[in-house]
């Protein structure tokens, strides 16, 4: 059962919403609501999971923008992995193509 908090009083939350294993979108959120960890909150058709309960909005923002960073990092990883590949690849045509024209 959910208890509202004193009305002078807001519970800070930060939202995550992920698909496909991938962060799409992070929300700071003010609920009038108690809320738990691991919680789904719905905003216009739109389902959030509370990820972070904090004392104050900054702090809260800083976990959330930590959130973006590590997500960055990994799909920058990937990007980098994907271009080295593609990079090999050409080269490897390239050298073929130089190598055919030097014996003709």
């Amino acid at each position: 059962m959910r208890e509202t908090l004193n009305p002078l009083r807001k519970m800070k939350l930060g939202l995550v919403r992920i698909q496909n294993q991938k962060l799409v979108g992070v929300q700071y959120f003010e609920s009038k609501f108690q809320r738990e960890l691991g919680e789904v909150v719905s905003i216009n058709n739109v389902k959030w999971t509370v990820a972070v309960i904090g004392e104050d909005r900054d702090t809260i923002i800083d976990v959330l923008n930590g959130f973006i960073k590590k997500q960055n990092s990994v799909v920058r990883k990937q990007n980098q992995l994907i271009n080295r590949e593609a990079n090999y690849q050409f080269n490897k045509v390239l050298a073929q193509a130089i190598k055919y024209v030097n014996n003709i």
